[in-house]
């Protein structure tokens, strides 16, 4: 089975930290830089120890030039949204 693992390089994680990151980005922008557009990244909710590793998820898009989260999937299951959720009609 093939896999692609992502692995902080950080001795102690402790709430906050980005685990791993997958950032996108366009070939070539105007001013020549590859500029993030996508992320998405998984991130500790808490202190890691022998019997802790809550992890979320977190979404990040950009809209004006500004990568920002838009979403995040916590350990728990909660999924929060920063704006309103839309579904389409007979969806």
């Amino acid at each position: 089975m093939h896999s692609l693992t992502l692995q902080t390089g950080e001795a102690t994680v402790v709430d906050g930290d980005i685990l791993g990151r997958l950032g996108f980005a366009a070939s070539s922008e105007v001013d020549g830089m590859l500029d993030v557009t996508a992320k998405l990244e998984a991130v500790a909710e808490k202190t890691f120890d022998a019997d802790e590793n809550a992890t979320e998820f977190v979404f990040s898009l950009a809209a004006d030039g500004t990568v920002a989260s838009k979403m995040t999937l916590s350990s728990a299951g909660l999924l929060t949204v920063v704006d309103d959720i839309v579904i389409k009609s007979g969806g």
